[in-house]
């Protein structure tokens, strides 16, 4: 029973096997032993082998393990109790550019994402300035500022970094190199991350490259740079949201994933037309250079939708094909078709590998249409739920989900976590525990 429900391994029965099982065994002593971001970093590679090999859901599990750890280490970190740091890794790759930032919130990692940069050129330290004015200008991450940047790369002067804090008028201490036990425990976290990005775009580049070359011979075109997926996700007609995925020859960038909220409802048509329109607005244009190839989940009905849209906008060097689900939904019999200027619609056949590749981007984009959609239906009703508590104002709201970095790991916590958010009591976050666990 306990097996049945995720609580055990079931070593007993063989469920687990002897090699695995020691394994975990060894990892719960080193958590014991006060090794946490050891650990973490141990299974931050087991999540991502998982998702390298599309296991996604073994990587999830992975994930929802390390938020747990995260919240373990946070209580039994005492002495650094509101460490707030960001850890900023950079390296270049042949293939480009990739930075990993690590965002540290009272000892919790708030965020782990990874930006690539395919078309990046120049010297390196030139490179990291223009990241680091961008990403500490963007609004969101200005409204929560760490005490400490932690920068490691070994192509950086502390002085021409300095000059540039100063410069934007930022309250951060800035180090080059870790100088305290927790710092460098986080440190071997994100450089454990770095570890697997760079192999993993070393085996997507080989993958990918072909593909791209592929398909853009389809249409008579070539050295693509990107391809652009989206995808429509609502709930009930509600929460409508368009999720559009980059690709570029290097596999997908995390970084250059957007969301849009819709107010189309379930009208598909309807929803293809708004997400163009605020994709190409000529009068808002996006950050994003445009794609070579956009992919959509659909048929012909919805490639004539999106035809029209970017007419609209006067986008017009954009290739457009549909990827339209086989009947029973079955895998890897899709159909596909293409819309070109002589010939308008039609349907084309291409070859196993960029059928694969293809069927990837669309699996992405759908995969993170229902993750937004999710976590927008979630703080919705959650948030306003919260509000409804007597005695739990704007302001403790606020704390609390600043202090977890997020309602996904406020949902998670147990009520001696809430209750060590300031201002918020024992019996306070009994209710609070009661409202986030309820069916």
């Amino acid at each position: 029973m306990l097996y049945q429900i995720k609580r055990c391994s079931a070593p007993c029965v063989g469920h687990i096997s002897s090699g695995d099982y020691a394994q975990d065994l060894k990892q719960s002593l080193s958590l014991l032993q006060g090794n946490g971001q050891d650990v973490i970093a141990f299974y931050l590679s087991r999540m991502q082998t998982a998702s390298d090999e599309q296991n996604f859901e073994q990587a999830a599990e992975y994930r929802d393990m390390i938020q747990m750890l995260q919240l373990f280490v946070q209580d039994t970190m005492q002495n650094e109790h509101h460490q707030s740091l960001d850890i900023i890794v950079a390296q270049s790759l042949v293939s480009g550019f990739l930075i990993h930032v690590n965002r540290y919130r009272s000892n919790q990692m708030e965020s782990r994402k990874e930006y690539f940069f395919p078309e990046a050129n120049g010297f390196i330290e030139d490179v990291i300035r223009q990241f680091f004015y961008q990403y500490y200008t963007d609004p969101y991450v200005k409204k929560s500022l760490p005490k400490i940047t932690l920068l490691s790369s070994s192509d950086l002067e502390m002085e021409n970094m300095s000059a540039l804090i100063k410069s934007m008028k930022l309250s951060i201490n800035l180090k080059l190199r870790a100088s305290t036990k927790a710092e460098r425990s986080f440190l071997k976290t994100a450089q454990t991350g770095m570890q697997f990005a760079v192999s993993r775009h070393a085996n997507q580049a080989q993958y990918y490259l072909p593909a791209f070359i592929k398909l853009a011979s389809v249409f008579s075109d070539g050295d693509w740079k990107f391809i652009d997926c989206v995808d429509i996700s609502h709930f009930n007609g509600k929460h409508t949201n368009a999720a559009c995925v980059r690709f570029s020859t290097s596999g997908p960038l995390k970084s250059s994933f957007r969301s849009y909220n819709l107010d189309t409802g379930n009208d598909d048509y309807a929803s293809m037309r708004s997400f163009i329109d605020k994709r190409f607005n000529s009068t808002k244009p996006s950050s994003l250079s445009p794609p070579d190839l956009l992919l959509i989940d659909g048929g012909r009905g919805q490639l004539s939708s999106i035809y029209q849209a970017l007419q609209k906008n006067s986008v017009e060097k954009l290739h457009l094909l549909s990827i339209c689900k086989a009947p029973g939904r079955k895998s890897g019999e899709e159909t596909y078709y293409m819309l070109s200027l002589d010939q308008g619609v039609t349907k084309v056949e291409l070859d196993k590998e960029v059928k694969r590749m293809l069927e990837n981007l669309r699996d992405h984009a759908h995969r993170f249409a229902i993750t937004k959609q999710r976590k927008k239906f979630l703080k919705s009703s959650l948030h306003s739920n919260l509000h409804d508590i007597p005695g739990l104002g704007p302001q403790r709201v606020t704390a609390l989900i600043h202090h977890f970095g997020g309602l996904e790991l406020l949902s998670k916590a147990s009520i001696d976590q809430i209750a060590k958010v300031p201002g918020i009591s024992k019996t306070m976050a009994e209710k609070i525990h009661a409202l986030v666990h309820k069916p």
